[in-house]
């Protein structure tokens, strides 16, 4: 596998500030306390964003299968990209 060459994972989304209603301002992507991104009212793709890292995994590890050079059988990759499509659509 190619070199890692962004912020290694897990993110997760932090939400900041207040609109007049109570409801999120602000988003940004975190990993702990670094803010790897701010996203202002982005709200909508924050999830999937956050999740970049764990989908680029599991393509890795599809393509790794495919390629017969996987230390993962087809369960086990398909139960990591399962968790990752969950997490960018929210779901965790």
């Amino acid at each position: 596998m190619s070199e890692l060459r962004h912020t290694p994972a897990p993110w997760h989304v932090a939400e900041y500030g207040e609109n007049v209603d109570g409801s999120t301002k602000f988003f940004a992507i975190k990993r702990g306390a670094e803010t790897i991104a701010n996203l202002g009212t982005l709200g909508n793709n924050t999830q999937l964003i956050a999740a970049a890292p764990e989908l680029l995994e599991a393509c890795r590890a599809i393509v790794a299968l495919a390629d017969g050079q996987g230390r993962m059988n087809m369960l086990e990759v398909a139960g990591m990209a399962r968790r990752a499509i969950d997490r960018a659509e929210g779901d965790r």
